[in-house]
């Protein structure tokens, strides 16, 4: 089985950020309509007719992605990004999301599929043999301190024939329920190993997957389409970034000129942490949007490799 795990901070999605114990009084706070960070819509979308296409989300610490594509074309018609900068609790994000989701135009719309993947460090991967889904808690003990208020899920990871177990915040967990009733909630992790390891399956060679989300660093190692090891750290700093790819490296004893690393998620090309990891990796590429979608030109003002995991959750079963 391949290593897995998560790095700093991995007991809780907000237990290092600063000011997490504060108590805010918002009674008399203004209410302002939350805007988007980033928001495409093609004309092909029309919001009164939902029921023709499907939703995909990610949650992730103070994001929120929304994007919409047509199955049948597999045309992706809409792309919203929104930042909850205050929401640095628990309680304040769930708080800016049921904002979000009241202020908005059609979020709360019946559409044909609706899939939601959240990024949460608390994971374990099991061998589908060894499963029961009756000790999920159990699994996730054996790695991780448990607050006790948690929703234990798991997904199928089909190319790994294992599950992956995770916990989310049952507050967490009913928001996202009351989105949409028959809503599939995900790890953000389980559509990416689906998807490289599909990708990687013709690849020899060790390849190093870097997928960034936030502050958040997925780190996947293949070869071929076996696994080696996953593992997700938290990095503050772009010396943080680039020691702990170094580190996950080095757990397989693959050195800096050996790398051939794979980046993607939402980074820019020239941010500090890729400059300074170029001086230390040798091979550097960068990953395209998923094959099996269908992009319009108004989606090239976003550079290729991002929200990969938002355009890959549709095609995870």
């Amino acid at each position: 089985m391949a290593i897995a795990g998560s790095g700093y901070l991995r007991n809780s999605r907000y237990k290092d950020t600063p000011h997490a114990n504060e108590s805010l009084d918002l009674q008399f706070m203004p209410i302002q309509t939350i805007q988007p960070i980033i928001n495409i819509r093609e004309s092909a979308f029309h919001p009164e007719e939902s029921e023709r296409f499907c939703l995909v989300m990610q949650s992730g610490i103070q994001r929120f992605d929304i994007a919409v594509l047509d199955n049948i074309s597999n045309e992706f018609v809409a792309l919203e990004s929104y930042h909850f900068p205050k929401a640095v609790t628990e309680r304040l994000y769930i708080e800016q999301l049921q904002r979000l989701t009241e202020q908005h135009d059609w979020l709360n719309s019946r559409f044909k599929r609706v899939d939601i993947a959240v990024f949460t460090e608390q994971f374990t991967f099991v061998p589908a043999a060894l499963y029961d889904s009756a000790k999920q808690k159990e699994y996730l003990a054996f790695n991780h301190e448990l607050t006790g208020d948690e929703s234990h899920l798991a997904d199928t990871l089909r190319m790994m024939d294992a599950r992956n177990v995770y916990g989310i915040p049952q507050k967490l967990d009913s928001a996202l329920r009351n989105l949409s009733h028959d809503i599939r909630i995900r790890h953000s992790l389980s559509p990416l190993l689906d998807h490289v390891l599909t990708l990687n399956k013709s690849n020899s060679d060790k390849q190093v997957y870097a997928h960034v989300h936030e502050h958040q660093l997925d780190v996947i190692i293949a070869e071929g389409n076996r696994l080696l090891l996953c593992n997700t750290f938290r990095f503050h700093t772009a010396e943080d970034f680039v020691y702990y790819l170094l580190y996950a490296c080095e757990q397989l004893k693959i050195t800096g000129d050996q790398v051939q690393l794979n980046l993607f998620g939402e980074i820019e090309q020239d941010a500090a942490a890729v400059l300074l990891t170029k001086k230390y990796v040798r091979n550097v590429t960068w990953l395209a949007r998923p094959e099996q979608g269908v992009f319009p030109a108004s989606f090239d003002v976003i550079p290729a490799h991002q929200f990969f995991g938002l355009f890959s959750l549709h095609y995870f079963s």
